[in-house]
């Protein structure tokens, strides 16, 4: 179930990495037939990283949450569930908390897929 859950995880973060570039393409003018490296295609490539990191900062955040709250408390709370990590999240610091650390993972998910592509 775990590993179904990753692949349809990780399909969708490719469905709209992919989509929000091409949409980015055609926005901006880029020829899909060209081979050419322009400034055009960095720039969609870039929003395309920008929606992945909006997207995936919650999540991280989250994530280092619970391992943080491992960490410090022990088993007592290896078996949280995403759910309760979200709420003790929320809880602590507010909606705000879902979002740090985010310039760190926009630069990185920007810059990241505009070398990919």
């Amino acid at each position: 179930a775990v590993l179904c859950m990753r692949i349809a995880s990780g399909a969708g973060v490719a469905g709209l990495l992919f989509g929000t570039k091409s949409l980015m393409e055609t926005k901006l003018g880029v020829e899909k037939s060209s081979s050419q490296f322009s400034l055009n295609t960095i720039a969609s490539s870039a929003c395309a990283g920008a929606v992945i990191a909006t997207f995936s900062t919650p999540m991280q955040a989250v994530r280092s949450h619970m391992m943080l709250r491992q960490s410090m408390m022990g088993s007592a709370v290896a078996s949280t569930s995403f759910q309760q990590g979200v709420s003790s999240l929320l809880k602590n610091q507010g909606v705000t908390g879902l979002f740090k650390g985010a310039t760190s993972v926009y630069g990185s998910e920007m810059v990241g897929v505009s070398l990919y592509f």
